[in-house]
């Protein structure tokens, strides 16, 4: 079961991680101080901070990480809320298209069939067309994800959505999802949860797939009124239950873009802290840092071939 991509981990630092950046700190003191000792090196102020500047390192790294995955995901979350609004016009509303109002709304197609002297082959026709632009809407993909699938994004939302098994007030069925009804939970920084439960299983979407069924399957039904008030009935519910969803996922798509702002401005307090202790740059002080590392490593080879060859003269010496 493949997951919605959080981001490369939602970094947080760890205690290992910390305790690293300790070690660190300790054998870089501990090799200054030798090489100063043994004239190799007197001046190590390269590095003026290693644990200010390995600590506030990683926790601009992990700002980044969670600044990356949520911009994916809010990107994400926009496109599902795209679809949503889609499927609400599909039951509810009307279109707009090139400043021209196109109807594609079930519910004035079922209105304009119940007039007397009206031919319902052409309400047949338009939920025909109808039912195949929700299936694509449902199996719409954002990258390569299923956005309507639950946890199960690399599953197609849907299959067949034709249902002529459809009565005047049956049960509402949902046998055409694939998906599953998990909800979708990652984190957008250290403190704050997103959930995400838009899928489509859910109660409006398959009240929508139900009521276009009733309209593609109504030739020939004695019953025809009866069948297209219960139509117009589920639309509506339809309607009502896509934009109570459509709000839920805009809620957390608020939090998101909240949990993002507080991001951005701990990141720049990082840097600024990073800046405190001398370096321009975070990039900067990384190189300088590693800069300094290959100084003290280059040293610490110079001392061991020191006292190698000292221990050698004092052999021969013998």
């Amino acid at each position: 079961m493949q997951l919605i991509k959080p981001n490369p981990a939602y970094l947080i630092k760890s205690r290992e991680t910390l305790d690293n950046a300790k070690r660190v700190e300790q054998q870089y003191t501990r090799a200054s101080d030798s090489l100063g000792s043994a004239g190799a090196s007197d001046d190590f102020s390269e590095i003026q901070d290693v644990d200010l500047f390995v600590n506030q390192q990683m926790l601009c790294f992990s700002l980044k990480e969670y600044n990356s995955g949520d911009t994916y995901n809010l990107q994400r979350l926009n496109s599902t809320n795209t679809q949503l609004d889609r499927l609400r016009q599909i039951s509810n509303n009307l279109q707009l298209s090139n400043n021209l109002q196109l109807s594609n709304n079930l519910q004035q197609e079922i209105s304009a069939a119940r007039s007397p002297g009206m031919p319902v082959e052409n309400l047949i026709f338009t939920a025909n067309s109808m039912i195949v632009e929700v299936k694509n809407i449902l199996n719409t993909t954002f990258v390569d994800e299923s956005l309507f699938s639950g946890t199960t994004t690399a599953t197609p939302e849907v299959g067949l959505l034709n249902n002529p098994g459809v009565t005047t007030g049956g049960i509402v069925t949902k046998g055409y999802y694939l998906g599953n009804f998990e909800t979708i939970t990652f984190n957008a920084d250290s403190a704050t949860q997103i959930n995400i439960d838009a899928n489509a299983g859910s109660d409006g979407i398959a009240q929508l797939v139900y009521a276009i069924n009733l309209c593609i399957y109504a030739g020939g039904d004695p019953n025809l009124m009866d069948r297209l008030g219960y139509a117009n009935d589920l639309c509506f519910q339809a309607s009502q239950n896509i934009i109570n969803d459509g709000a839920t996922l805009q809620t957390q798509m608020k939090n998101l873009t909240v949990a993002k702002e507080g991001l951005l401005t701990q990141e720049a307090n990082a840097e600024v802290a990073i800046q405190s202790a001398g370096y321009e740059t975070p990039s900067e002080a990384l190189q300088k840092f590693i800069n300094a590392k290959t100084l003290m490593e280059v040293g610490q080879s110079m001392i061991i071939q020191n006292e190698f060859l000292r221990d050698l003269v004092h052999t021969l010496n013998r």
